[in-house]
């Protein structure tokens, strides 16, 4: 894992020459051993833009490169400029987040949002399912993945609303979903910072089950 690391951190990965990895990839330990990453990436010659792909990948034991698969090419466009979490389900399917990109506004101001979605694999790498979550009402952010005992999926992150008329948004709030093994949603819920009820700003960044059934949950914000 150290030297799989190694290689991401320098761009440097065997049979992924043609792209840069962006950000911090995001790596699993899958139930056979080896190692799945997903990352941000961008193509080599694309220059200084914004346009973002993202790369799952699997490496062997002593980290070689499998296979690759750029995944998001969907009608989201290719943009991604947010956290990435992998896990792996007790069948041993595999689960990551990213999100697609759409552009809008009025005649004066335009802006850009990127719907999340949490999509799952096989260990081949072949899709199986996409769940892209709205932004009608509340513009949502994934940040990091759970598989439950019972086939569940829990997330976090945060979401904040939106004014469609002025383009404005409302302070952050904390997020929890669960989705069911088949990538439905089963709920979701929204908490303000119980110190600050007025800015509610929170972000969702851990999640750890407890031996009670409960939930602890680290948390950045103010």
């Amino acid at each position: 894992i150290d030297d799989t690391l190694g290689q991401v951190a320098q761009h440097k990965v065997k049979g992924l020459e043609e792209y840069r990895l962006l950000d911090n990839p995001s790596f699993v330990k899958l139930q056979d051993g080896t190692i799945a990453c997903v990352s941000n990436v961008r193509l080599y010659g694309e220059g200084l833009t914004d346009d973002r792909h993202i790369a799952i990948m699997r490496f062997d034991t002593i980290g070689e490169l499998l296979w690759k698969k750029i995944v998001n090419k969907s009608a989201y466009g290719n943009k991604n400029q947010y956290n990435t979490d992998i896990a792996q389900l007790a069948g041993g399917n595999i689960i990551f987040n990213g999100a697609g990109f759409v552009e809008f506004g009025n005649a004066t101001y335009k802006q850009d949002i990127y719907p999340n979605y949490i999509q799952c694999i096989n260990v081949k790498g072949d899709s199986l399912w996409q769940n892209t979550f709205s932004e009608d009402t509340t513009r949502k952010r994934i940040v990091v993945l759970q598989p439950l005992e019972n086939g569940d999926i829990l997330g976090g992150g945060y979401g904040f609303g939106l004014n469609w008329e002025t383009l404005e948004s409302t302070p952050y709030k904390g997020w929890l979903f669960c989705l069911s093994s088949d990538g439905k949603l089963k709920w979701e819920r929204f908490y303000k910072n119980p110190k600050n009820l007025d800015e509610g700003v929170n972000i969702f960044r851990k999640l750890v089950i407890c031996d009670d059934g409960g939930i602890l949950v680290g948390t950045e914000g103010s």
